[in-house]
């Protein structure tokens, strides 16, 4: 029975780390099962914090350089990566 648990333990394991889960102890992979939606935002952490604006998409009635100049005025007092980014996209 010893080693079917084992056996069982890192099957588990290899199914998380197949899905980019790094599982501290036996008990978290136990718990990950149990698990249906994660919700993170712990940004230093979990991402690295360097989002980058590609593209803005106006809705309907909205002209692409007024939302272009509404986030670039909204954006130049932001010393963040995304929001340096809003303001280089609007020029």
């Amino acid at each position: 029975i010893g080693a079917l648990l084992s056996a069982i333990g890192i099957a588990g394991m290899d199914r998380l780390v197949q899905r980019n889960v790094l599982a501290m102890s036996g008990r978290a992979v136990e718990a990950a099962g149990d698990v249906s939606t994660l919700l993170l935002d712990k940004t230093g952490t979990i991402t690295l914090g360097n989002r980058q604006a590609a593209e803005f998409v106006p809705v309907q009635g909205v002209k692409e350089t007024e939302l272009a100049d509404a986030a670039q005025l909204s954006s130049l007092a932001d010393e963040t990566p995304e929001g340096r980014s809003i303001v280089v996209l609007a020029k």
